[in-house]
């Protein structure tokens, strides 16, 4: 498995314990890999990091899809319509919903590469950032 280094992860989560619970499973998988992880209450202050800092793009977005002022779907229209983000940036969806519409419209929408349940489960985690670092 090659490192990359300082791998930027944005956890965008408007529910407090579902974010700590999601960094803590990366931290807790981590093994030898470095990463940064940048944590956002909003999409909307997501969106305005990425406008203020456009030099720092992240490697992978876990997106909570229900969320107040702007939805995870929303999020992800806004981005298309100003970045050529998801060529680069691996986005993960994340629903405390049981409802299979949910799942299957995040599965039919090409920037999304996987759909998890919350809290992020250990197994996930392990398996998100396996993927970065073994690509």
């Amino acid at each position: 498995m090659k490192g990359k280094e300082n791998l930027k992860i944005f956890v965008i989560d408007d529910d407090d314990t579902s974010r700590f619970l999601t960094t803590r499973m990366l931290e807790l998988v981590r093994n030898q890999q470095e990463f940064i992880c940048h944590e956002f209450k909003s999409a909307l202050c997501a969106l305005d990091f990425l406008s203020n800092r456009q030099n720092i793009w992240p490697d992978v977005i876990l997106l909570d899809i229900n969320m107040p002022l702007m939805s995870g779907w929303e999020f992800i229209d806004r981005v298309l319509d100003q970045w050529d983000l998801f060529t680069k940036t691996k986005l993960y969806m994340l629903s405390s919903s049981n409802h299979l519409l949910d799942f299957e419209q995040g599965l039919a929408r090409k920037e999304v590469k996987r759909m998890f349940g919350k809290p992020l489960q250990l197994e996930d985690a392990y398996l998100i950032l396996n993927s970065e670092y073994s690509e």
